[in-house]
Parts: structure tokens; sequence; C-alpha cells
């Protein structure tokens, strides 16, 4: 009977592994930024956003983990130890983005959520790899999701601290031929009342291209009947969602 053996990883093997495993993952994040830009989905966009966000979570760490092992399983003695030093290296970092893993799974700490952290609170303002930043009345500060884990931290609820808002918005005399995505985008960008630590986010409705939902962020709460006023003032209707 022939004795089996293992047949060799090349480079090659490896190089073909990352590319579908990339691009994968590529598809995963063109899927979930079309589900951030339209509703098309009706009432299952938010199941399927949810859905969509949770297996690029874990998606991501699978595809580091296979990576991982394809590069041991070349030169299994050099490259393990190489490896294994650059983890230790990188331990620091490894538990904070591990750490975070855990944290954003559970879909609690996320984008204009307020937060309370030892003495600080304030509103979420993003969501990194390693950590997140919050917002607050002293300024902008960065908090590792391993502090967040091991030393705990509170949601609150109720008003947002600092100017996160969700507008409705439609133009009242739409003209077939002009985009009016771009032209609201546009108008954002030039808004000086927006504070740009956090890009707006507009979701165009599937029924009406001329109806949009859109994440705002000001930079002071009084200013958002100002920036209301401008966006009615360049041809549409503005109110703030109920949701």
């Amino acid at each position: 009977m022939d004795n089996y053996t293992i047949p060799h990883f090349t480079w090659g093997n490896f190089i073909t592994v990352a590319i579908v495993l990339i691009a994968t993952y590529f598809i995963l994040r063109f899927i979930k930024i079309m589900l951030d830009k339209a509703d098309f989905l009706g009432a299952f966009q938010s199941n399927v956003k949810r859905i969509v966000n949770s297996i690029l979570l874990v998606y991501e760490l699978i595809v580091i983990l296979i990576l991982g092992a394809s590069f041991i399983l070349i030169h299994p003695v050099f490259n393990g130890l190489l490896l294994g030093f650059m983890a230790v290296v990188a331990f620091p970092h490894i538990r904070k983005y591990l750490s975070g893993r855990i944290i954003q799974f559970d879909n609690v700490v996320k984008i204009g959520k307020r937060l309370s952290f030892q003495n600080k609170t304030g509103q979420i303002a993003d969501t990194g790899r390693l950590g997140i930043k919050l917002r607050t009345t002293k300024g902008l500060h960065f908090i590792d999701y391993s502090r967040l884990l091991n030393e705990g931290f509170t949601i609150l609820s109720g008003e947002e601290v600092s100017g996160l808002y969700q507008l409705e918005i439609a133009h009242k005399a739409p003209e077939e031929r002009k985009n009016y995505r771009i032209i609201l985008h546009d108008l954002l960008a030039s808004a000086p009342y927006i504070d740009w630590t956090q890009k707006p986010q507009i979701v165009q409705s599937n029924s009406n291209p001329n109806q949009f939902k859109a994440s705002v962020t000001v930079k002071d709460d009084n200013q958002l009947h100002e920036l209301i006023s401008l966006i009615q003032e360049r041809g549409f209707s503005c109110k703030l969602s109920k949701k």
C-alpha cells in the first residue's frame, strides 16, 4: 500500500486562496454599501443589513485565520516562528481587535449611540477596528475595545448629546433628468453646519428616487434649524425623522 504524502503548499496556492477570500470580502462590502445607500428591500432591509454586518464581522476574522494557516503551511518551521513572533509583538492590538469583534457582534456599540465610560459621557462618532471615538463636550476621545470590554460601559437612552439627526428629504418639484442624490450630496458637502468627522449618510428610497433619508451630524445642535432651512431653500422638503 503506497504511503500518502501531504501535498506541498506553495506561494501560488497562498495567492490563490488570498484572492478568493479577499474577493469574497469585497463582494460582501459592496452589498453592505448598497444596502446603506438605497432602501430596496422594504421591511426586510434592516434585518438583511444586520445579517450582512454580522457575516462581515465573523468573515474578516476567518480570512485572517485562514491566511495565517496558509502562510505557515508554505514553510511550517520558519513561517510558523515568524508569525508567532509577529503575534507576540502585535498582541496588544490583536487583543483590542478581538475585543472589538465581540462587542460589535451584539450591535449595541454603534455610531450615534450615547455611551458612558468611566468619567466620560458622549456620543459615539466612529467605530474602528481597534476602538471607538467618543464625542463629548470636552472633545473627541479614543477608547480601545479592550478597555470597554474589561472595564465596562453603559449605553444610554434618550436624546443624543450632540448633533446626529435623521432627516427625511424629498424634492418638491423633481425633474426627470436630474440626479437629486448628487445634488443633495453636494448641498450637504457645502453646508457650513455639517460636522465632517462623521460623514453624512444618504439612503435613497427605492419606490421614489427623489426621496431620501439622511443621517447628518451638525457642529452645534442650535444649527439644526439653519441646516433644515438651507435644504428647504434649495427646493427640498426636509423634516426630522420620527425614528
